[in-house]
């Protein structure tokens, strides 16, 4: 009898892992070192940023296995990074394992019932972010996580005071020094051929494609642009650099993006609004720049090295890093931000960010 390695990445158990290997005297005998388990369920684009945190851990634990928790649906914004070894989804097959294995380092970001109730069931020595008390109501795990606890129970802290990025904040729960990590994407082979074939087809002479992100998605509808500024920006940006401009957008801009498409009177390129994630990760890698209110698809710009304009009213700009690679335009409108989701207020603080001031910084980002 040998002894196996079960601590190895390659480990199957019921076979070997290469035919005529055996375990005892593998020369890839790669052990896990540190196993870590981070849960961010959603939305998408927090998962998105929430991706930073990888480099801090893998400078710390250079040997380490890292499994992340999260809705499937988000599973194209995670596929293919170098730094997460196992993905798995909230199905009770890829839960159960979970429940039985044991963790050195358990990191969960997310504050909302499933996520926190997890967290407090799955064995790990060291527990960092949020789990669930008694009483079922949300919990910091380590004194690190207070602040940003305490940024969910206080508008005043989280609206006007807080001067902490979101890469920042959740560096600083999991005791890790901040400097400055970005988060990224990682194309696979069909994305990266699917962008070449697009830049190819719409650049047509032009020196720039920008993509225009026209929607926010239904919950925070108060993060549109009017549709009339849409519409402005598009026929100064194609009258005055020589640019092919591309509406983005998912099932709720159908009507907005073709109405910005008929009134604008010019030959935008409509992207559809029916994409899959991964395909849509694709056309905006295809972008040399992306304008966009705070959305998933300013964070994907952002992962994937784009030069963005990003426009903020009802959320917080300060929380959003750019890592050198964009401008923000914040509305200066007293109640902002207030993080609501619906308003009664004309004009609205993303009235008050004119299409004028997007076209300078387009100007300033591609000169």
């Amino acid at each position: 009898m040998f002894e196996a390695k079960p601590d190895c990445r390659r480990f199957k158990g019921e076979k070997p892992c290469l035919p005529g290997r055996e375990c005892h005297d593998c020369p890839d005998y790669d052990p896990m070192g540190v196993r870590i388990l981070i849960i961010k369920l959603g939305a998408g684009g927090d998962v998105l940023r929430t991706v930073a945190l990888l480099e801090g851990l893998k400078t710390k634990f250079p040997v380490s296995h890292i499994t992340w928790v999260t809705e499937k649906l988000f599973f194209p914004l995670l596929e293919g990074h170098p730094q997460i070894d196992r993905l798995s989804g909230l199905d009770h097959v890829s839960l159960l394992p979970l429940g039985t294995e044991y963790f050195d380092m358990l990191i969960n970001l997310d504050k909302v019932p499933v996520a926190t109730a997890l967290a407090e069931q799955v064995n790990s020595v060291a527990k960092y972010g949020f789990g669930m008390d008694r009483f079922g109501s949300l919990r910091p795990f380590n004194h690190l996580a207070d602040y940003a606890f305490q940024l969910g129970l206080s508008d005043r802290l989280k609206f006007h005071e807080n001067t902490q990025t979101y890469p920042e904040t959740i560096y600083e729960i999991c005791a890790l020094p901040y400097a400055g990590q970005a988060y990224r994407l990682y194309l696979n082979q069909q994305q990266q051929e699917q962008a070449s074939a697009f830049r190819h087809q719409y650049l047509q002479g032009k020196k720039h494609l920008i993509g225009l992100n026209t929607g926010s998605g239904p919950v925070f509808a108060t993060k549109k642009w009017k549709l009339e500024y849409w519409v402005e920006l598009a026929q100064h940006l194609d009258r005055e650099l020589s640019v092919r401009l591309c509406l983005l957008g998912g099932p709720d801009e159908s009507e907005r993006n073709r109405e910005i498409l008929t009134r604008s009177n010019i030959p935008l390129v409509n992207t559809g609004t029916d994409n899959t994630l991964e395909r849509f990760i694709g056309i905006v890698s295809a972008q040399d720049l992306v304008i966009s209110s705070d959305t998933m698809a300013m964070h994907i710009a952002l992962a994937l090295g784009k030069k963005i304009v990003a426009l903020f009213g009802p959320t917080s700009a300060l929380e959003v890093d750019l890592f050198g690679q964009g401008i923000k335009l914040v509305s200066d409108l007293d109640c902002s931000p207030c993080y609501r989701k619906t308003c009664e207020k004309d004009p609205t603080c993303m009235d008050l960010l004119g299409p004028r001031a997007v076209l300078d910084a387009v100007r300033q980002l591609l000169a």
